[in-house]
């Protein structure tokens, strides 16, 4: 065998676990090809390359360049079952570093600036990216056998592995100890064998230019084209055009719903001061909320008859129809002693006005550092308290996410302002807004009924 490919062409390949598909593929860009069922019983000084699937980046490092096709994705409990003992193969008590399929795959990815800088952002689009929610092998960029790695494809996370990558001996080391290169690539790049090969060749030829020369790739050159081949390679370069053009376009005209979304934000911030606040920024963001809902709201600071007196923080009405506010914000659990405040509150407006209020309403925004969706029922331990206040006080406590929701539902035009304000005023307890087509209080341990006009 020695001797046999001592003349054989350059560069002299060997492949493992490829079709015979791919083979015919790759054929034209190899001086010599060989496949085999065991590459333990080749002999690396023979062969210019090695191509293998189902690998890790340092199987067969007695190859000095390799094509590696990561192992396939595999499910959590055959993951455990192969490799929960070890991560990998171990050289002087140290762990190789392995892939793993990530089960809990990133939704976005980044082509790094080793990819673009190489012109090969569209190779690595078409033939690396997976599917949407699909799982797909990683790897993480510090890897022992120590490599310098250039990825070609990130998650976008804080911490991401490659989804392709590239993995050498920096400059020194090549020195030291020879030049080591292993392309390493998705399963489904095998899609794409050829592109690769004509990439990964004339980044080696740089390095051993014997091994790799160009004539091995004329076939794919226009000098020696046929008639056929020259019209489809115009024919692509043309649609590649094309859809160069409709991308830019389309990217173009995205731009424009990005910077939207980015102005809308602005205001979903002022929006969610409801369910973040506490304090001043509370109070301000409940006073807009319920002006967007066409009620009438005052900050009780600013009326004179309260100076001196415990008073409400807001004041609001609809028509000759007042209810005093009270708006408390909390890291924890809302507290029942808000309610008795409320009350002095109440007796301060009835001396002060000659009337008593038509409604009191506790508007408390708990557990605010928590997801509104995962927060707790607001003061559920009182339900005798609550009552009380409902029955005597026509009171009501107010989550703000459900005052969010209703907020939500009037600007976006779900429910009519003086619909939202009608279920305002005729709830009493602990209010409840389930949806614009269900506008009322459907939680069992609450009442309702129509306030006075």
């Amino acid at each position: 065998m020695s001797e046999l490919f001592a003349v054989a062409a350059r560069p002299r390949v060997i492949v493992n676990g490829l079709s015979p598909a791919e083979i015919e593929a790759i054929r034209p860009l190899c001086g010599s090809l060989v496949e085999t069922d065991s590459v333990a019983n080749a002999h690396p000084e023979e062969y210019d390359a090695l191509i293998t699937t189902e690998s890790e980046f340092y199987d067969y490092l007695e190859f000095p360049r390799r094509i590696t096709f990561a192992r396939l994705p595999i499910s959590k409990e055959h993951e455990a079952m192969v490799y929960g003992r070890t991560k990998g193969s171990r050289e002087g008590g140290k762990q190789f570093t392995r892939s793993s399929t990530q089960f809990s795959p990133a939704q976005r990815f980044d082509l790094s600036k080793f990819t673009r800088a190489e012109g090969i952002s569209s190779l690595v689009s078409s033939s690396c990216l997976p599917p949407k929610g699909a799982t797909y092998s990683g790897m993480p960029l510090d890897v022992y056998p120590i490599r310098q790695a250039q990825p070609l494809l990130l998650e976008r996370l804080n911490d991401p592995q490659a989804l392709a990558a590239i993995f050498e001996r920096d400059e020194i080391s090549a020195v030291l100890e020879g030049y080591d290169s292993v392309l390493w690539l998705p399963d489904q790049a095998r899609s794409h064998l050829p592109d690769w090969l004509l990439w990964v060749f004339a980044r080696w030829r740089v390095v051993t230019p014997d091994a790799f020369p160009v004539s091995a790739e004329w076939e794919t050159v226009d000098e020696w084209a046929s008639a056929e081949e020259l019209e489809a390679r115009t024919a692509l370069a043309a649609f590649d055009a094309s859809e160069a053009q409709r991308l830019a376009k389309i990217k173009s005209q995205r731009l424009i719903f990005t910077h939207a979304l980015e102005n809308a934000a602005l205001a979903g911030n002022d929006h969610r001061q409801l369910l973040k606040a506490t304090g001043e920024s509370l109070e301000m963001a409940v006073a807009t909320a319920l002006r967007a809902l066409e009620f009438e709201v005052v900050d009780a600071d600013a009326l004179p008859e309260n100076q001196g007196y415990k008073k409400e923080d807001l004041r609001v009405s609809d028509g000759k129809w007042v209810a005093i506010v009270e708006v408390k914000g909390y890291t924890k659990a809302g507290k029942s002693n808000d309610l008795q405040q409320v009350n002095k509150a109440a007796k301060t407006f009835a001396r002060t006005t000659g009337r008593d209020a038509d409604a009191i309403w506790l508007v408390v925004n708990s557990f605010r550092e928590m997801d509104p969706a995962q927060r707790p029922l607001l003061i559920p331990d009182r339900p005798d308290e609550i009552a009380t206040f409902a029955e005597d006080d026509h009171g009501l406590i107010i989550d703000t996410r459900d005052l969010f929701k209703l907020w939500q539902a009037v600007t976006t035009g779900a429910l009519d302002a003086s619909a939202a304000r009608a279920h305002l005023r005729a709830s009493i307890g602990r209010f409840g807004f389930v949806g614009a087509d269900t506008a009322t209080d459907l939680r069992p341990e609450l009442s309702t009924e129509q306030a006075p006009g």
